[in-house]
């Protein structure tokens, strides 16, 4: 008799949560740092095609089989959705609205995932986890009402907000199909098939032509190195196993992290300002992240 795998250990998924809110609330000053130098679906492609590259001549080079036709479709459905659809269309509307704004709308990935799954018979959420999700949401718009002055562009919002959609229906559709293969092959095939098509976005739009060759120096080349062995290759590797082996829900939940980790780096990093209404309402969204975390809901089998 085959036995079953023992489910990860709760320290191991709390720890690869952690990273990845950590990780990618700092992309956002990365990913603004790097547009200087390429538009945002070129910025995308580049990125993942690259860390997608590496991390399979990693697996190459241990001797990995190469990926079946199973693998290479979830791996094209994947990469459409998240590095295409959903990372497409937030690094466009970075380049629109302010970082904090940007971090606010990527918020919205929690309630879309728990509406989704909620809709779709997977979960009935707990009053905790409601509740996390309220106050989370009261948290992020406190958080960046004081810098929300003048008109806000409503292309910038709508694509944030798609991109956000899209990136939950990417981990619906990887919880429900896990990719079969070693564990880095799933996320080193979307972000290549995703970031082929991507470039191929790009190109169609006329962004090859305005790659800023002027703007490429140690801060850019840097930002984007950083977007490549962090962002893609780390944190979307870790997402990509917790996807799979959590809920979905509660991964997504990360995005409230998100806004306060790139409000305080930019604070370190571009000297921008931390008021103390800043720390409470941070305090508020963390107080509504651990609640999403460690709230039961019925049906999602993950406790």
């Amino acid at each position: 008799m085959t036995r079953r795998p023992a489910p990860p250990a709760r320290a191991a998924l709390l720890s690869a949560y952690a990273a990845i809110c950590v990780i990618w609330g700092t992309t956002f000053l990365a990913i603004k740092v790097a547009q200087r130098w390429l538009p945002p679906f070129t910025l995308s492609g580049v990125q993942t095609t690259t860390s997608g590259l590496l991390m399979l001549a990693w697996l190459r080079a241990r001797g990995t089989p190469w990926p079946s036709a199973l693998a290479l479709r979830r791996g094209f459905v994947g990469g459409m959705f998240f590095m295409l659809l959903s990372n497409g269309a937030i690094f466009y509307g970075i380049g629109r609205v302010p970082s904090g704004l940007a971090a606010l709308l990527v918020g919205s990935i929690p309630v879309f995932s728990v509406l989704l799954e909620w809709a779709l018979g997977w979960i009935v959420p707990g009053r905790g986890i409601v509740a996390g999700l309220v106050c989370a949401t009261v948290g992020l718009a406190w958080l960046v009402a004081p810098g929300a002055g003048g008109a806000v562009d409503p292309v910038g919002v709508g694509c944030c907000l798609l991109g956000s959609l899209m990136w939950v229906l990417g981990g619906l559709y990887l919880k429900r199909r896990p990719a079969p293969g070693p564990a880095l092959q799933s996320p080193a095939l979307q972000n290549i098939l995703g970031g082929a098509m991507a470039l191929t976005t790009g190109a169609l739009l006329g962004e090859w032509s305005r790659v800023s060759g002027a703007a490429f120096g140690p801060a850019t080349a840097g930002a984007l190195a950083y977007l490549m062995g962090m962002g893609s290759i780390l944190a979307f590797s870790l997402y990509t196993w917790l996807v799979t082996t959590w809920s979905p829900s509660r991964v997504a939940s990360y995005a409230f992290i998100n806004p306060v980790v790139a409000l305080f780096v930019g604070w370190a990093l571009g000297g921008e300002t931390v008021t103390p209404r800043t720390v409470a309402a941070a305090a508020i969204i963390v107080a509504g992240v651990a609640l999403i975390t460690l709230s039961p809901a019925a049906g999602s089998g993950d406790d």
